[in-house]
């Protein structure tokens, strides 16, 4: 438990933390350079006196233990470590049983199964003889863990486990930090810069900014779109992972708002149909936006998120004629026109009778018909009837959504060539 903490050096950098690590927890430190993760960590392992506050362990201020005692209880994998001199995995596995050893004492048999046991769990016994200095860097990390392991820990800390591997060792080594903490119910926590990894192996996440706790809870109460933009200053969408559904953040370019590009589009989206028509067209410098959407639709959190201009109407609602009127009125504001391939009910049908408006103005308009019409039409055929009349007035109708970029130059060429 950490209560009312404030830690730091001359100067404190993180104050005021309060929250609590389960056993069994699996908890990830968050937060941008320089915010204080590696500092925390120092003061949860006794490492750094608090300037404030206290860490309790089972009740027992950690600070207030003997070293040798409080190794028995808190282990620490550091950042970028290296061993200077050719130990063998063993023995480096070995120096994790300090704590337990008589100074000028000898390794017991619980000392040497102890290793044992560390470097199989964590796969490495093969490799026991071997100099660490020879190892790949996924395997001098789990050389590390096995050290730590060595040490009976009911708290397992680790400064940026993955940093400086590539993708499969920090798959390889957050796998095997899981496993740990299952198998073993070893608590966890853990400074980690990658948001993603974090959402994907945390149960909990703290996320550290300006001196102090941000946000604490679960992983889906942490990852949001207002708490990453707050503190990375960086536009961002969260979605989810295809697979472990949670929560993932989407980096979005800061150059697609200083584009030289000056013609507006429309995309008349929804079902999330037209979030990667949008993303695309953002990030080419295209000035976007769209409607008549549904608050609440992936399409119109898409567009939330990108900052655009969006008519909406409440959730569940159908389109309404005042939605109509200005979702016409930005139609003929625009350049061009984005039809993506959506399906129509009753609800939306109205946005394709404002496209035919739109056509009978003047406005080019580009259809994308990734399936057929009939496929789509949950209407009786309502649909079908005024899609095809939309694509008789000779708009543009792509196959592929990546089309689209060549669609809009060829209309940009046209329209300059007649003026």
């Amino acid at each position: 438990m950490v209560r009312d903490l404030t830690c730091g050096y001359a100067v404190p950098v993180l104050e005021d933390l309060n929250f609590q690590i389960e056993q069994g927890a699996l908890v990830g430190i968050i937060g941008p350079n320089a915010s204080g993760k590696t500092t925390l960590l120092k003061t949860l392992c006794g490492l750094l006196k608090p300037r404030s506050g206290q860490v309790l362990l089972d009740g027992r201020v950690v600070h207030n233990l003997k070293p040798a005692v409080r190794s028995r209880r808190v282990a620490v994998v550091g950042q970028g470590v290296r061993i200077a001199f050719a130990f063998s995995v063993a023995e480096v596995v070995m120096m994790g049983r300090h704590p337990y050893i008589p100074r000028m004492g000898s390794p017991s048999a619980r000392d040497r199964e102890k290793v044992e046991w560390a470097m199989e769990v964590t796969g490495i016994l093969h490799l026991a003889q071997r100099p660490v200095s020879n190892l790949s860097g996924g395997e001098q990390q789990r050389v590390f863990i096995a050290r730590a392991l060595a040490q009976e820990p009911e708290l397992l800390l680790l400064d940026e486990p993955t940093s400086f591997l590539d993708i499969g060792h920090q798959v390889e080594i957050l796998d095997l930090v899981k496993q740990l903490n299952r198998r073993q119910q070893i608590a966890v926590v853990m400074a980690i810069h990658d948001l993603n990894l974090a959402a994907q192996y945390c149960d909990r996440l703290l996320l550290v900014h300006e001196n102090r706790v941000f946000a604490w809870g679960r992983v889906d109460e942490v990852i949001t779109r207002d708490n990453i933009r707050k503190v990375y200053g960086q536009p961002i969408l969260i979605e989810r992972h295809p697979v472990y559904r949670c929560p993932q953040v989407v980096l979005l370019s800061r150059l697609s708002h200083v584009s030289d590009r000056t013609r507006q589009v429309h995309v008349v989206g929804g079902g999330g149909m037209g979030s990667d028509i949008l993303l695309n067209l953002v990030h080419r410098g295209y000035r976007v936006s769209t409607g008549v959407l549904n608050r609440g639709d992936s399409d119109w959190q898409t567009a939330q998120d990108l900052g655009l201009e969006i008519v909406d109407v409440p959730p569940f609602s159908p389109v309404s004629p005042e939605s109509c009127r200005k979702n016409l009125e930005m139609m003929v504001r625009s350049d061009a026109v984005i039809l993506a391939g959506i399906p129509f009910g009753p609800d939306n049908l109205p946005n394709l009778q404002t496209l035919l408006a739109a056509v009978e103005q003047g406005i080019p308009v580009i259809v994308v018909e990734e399936e057929p019409i009939e496929a789509r039409d949950f209407t009786g055929g309502a649909a079908a009837g005024l899609y095809r009349k939309l694509v008789g007035s000779s708009p543009a109708v792509l196959r592929e959504p990546e089309e689209i970029v060549q669609a809009l130059e060829n209309i940009g060429k046209r329209g300059s060539a007649n003026g």
